[in-house]
């Protein structure tokens, strides 16, 4: 039985409400009681993923892609503090996962492909400049191809969220998804790397999470159109 797109919207609030205040906790957590940072952590990707599913992830192709690349980051999430690499890997798998979703949804009017161009030289620009002024002089010689391969990938995945096109409410969930998600790497990639200091935490995750709690609610306009094709192809 399909629901209403009030309850949708309803059950897509309250978990997305649930992983805000995990957040909280978890960036509370790490000043006045680290054991409380993981237990935290847990709630908040696992409120994700559950976001995505109440708006509708397993009703199209774009949405159950979106969930694997959300499962992938949940993965990351719960590895990542445990060995910084191992969570790399499984966000690299996400943004894999990220490509193709966002490719069904392709833009093919000409007006897109000038997006997607703009889109192409803005993110290959700074991730240029990025790789090679800023981030690769603190690589270590051993992960050095690891990560720049990451952070192609990634340019890669916002290049792709521009393509797409989706219908009602908005069509600009993925693309705005996919920035705020490069833009939490960057803190993520400071931290790491550059300016060993956890104010990065304070900006990285309420980003990373926000970026997840977009591509959660996107997957809504996703089932949207997919359900309006069906009953096109129905009415010819």
């Amino acid at each position: 039985m399909k629901m209403s797109t009030a309850r949708v919207r309803f059950r897509y609030t309250l978990f997305a409400a649930i992983t805000a205040l995990a957040v909280v906790v978890m960036l509370a957590g790490r000043t006045w009681w680290k054991p409380a940072v993981m237990p935290a952590t847990t709630v908040a990707s696992l409120s994700f993923l559950a976001a995505a599913a109440a708006a509708g992830a397993f009703g199209s192709r774009y949405g159950r892609l979106v969930l694997v690349g959300l499962a992938f980051c949940a993965l990351g999430d719960l590895v990542g503090p445990q060995d910084f690499y191992l969570g790399m890997y499984a966000f690299l798998i996400a943004h894999v996962a990220f490509i193709p979703a966002f490719l069904t949804r392709a833009r093919t009017a000409p007006a897109g492909g000038r997006q997607v161009a703009g889109a192409l030289l803005v993110t290959a620009a700074v991730t240029v400049a990025l790789a090679v002024f800023w981030l690769g002089p603190h690589l270590p010689a051993e992960h050095r191809l690891s990560v720049l391969v990451y952070v192609g990938v990634l340019a890669a995945m916002v290049v792709a969220a521009f393509a797409v096109r989706l219908d009602e409410p908005s069509p600009r969930l993925a693309a705005a998804g996919a920035v705020v998600f490069y833009i939490s790497d960057i803190f993520i990639a400071n931290w790491e790397y550059v300016v060993t200091e956890s104010w990065n935490a304070y900006l990285a995750y309420p980003l990373y999470y926000t970026a997840c709690l977009l591509l959660a609610a996107s997957v809504t306009e996703g089932r949207r159109r997919a359900s309006g094709n069906r009953r096109a192809g129905g009415a010819s």
